[in-house]
């Protein structure tokens, strides 16, 4: 006969059957914000498994979903407030360079293929 054991988000306490479960919720809000930030992390990956492991009654399925939310806000608004704060100034720097090396590919007609490659344009 199949158990169904089910996790709850509370004191991180390793048991037999759960040993990392509070680890579980924290790597998965840190790696999906950090790739909502803009870092190549797998955090789709890790919320595919940890949606996995919560139906299996190892993660409460809750925990997946706030985890998962909670990382990605906040790694979209830390985003935003780097390309805000910091960006800008560096941009402002370094203009003279940055129209350089961004005027060469539009020239060669590269815009267009970035534009029409979302629909399916040949």
């Amino acid at each position: 006969m199949l158990v169904r054991r089910t996790a709850t988000i509370g004191p991180c306490e390793p048991c037999p059957c759960q040993p990392a479960t509070c680890c579980c919720y924290v790597f998965l809000l840190v790696t999906v914000g950090l790739q909502s930030l803009g870092i190549p992390l797998p955090g789709e990956t890790a919320l595919v498994t940890a949606a996995a492991l919560a139906a299996l009654g190892r993660l409460s399925i809750y925990g997946v979903v706030a985890a998962a939310a909670a990382g990605a806000i906040l790694g979209d608004n830390a985003g935003y407030w780097i390309g805000r704060k910091g960006a800008s100034r560096w941009f402002r720097a370094n203009r003279a360079a940055v129209v350089d090396w961004t005027s060469g590919p539009v020239r060669r007609g590269v815009g267009r293929l970035y534009c029409a490659l979302p629909f399916g344009v040949k």
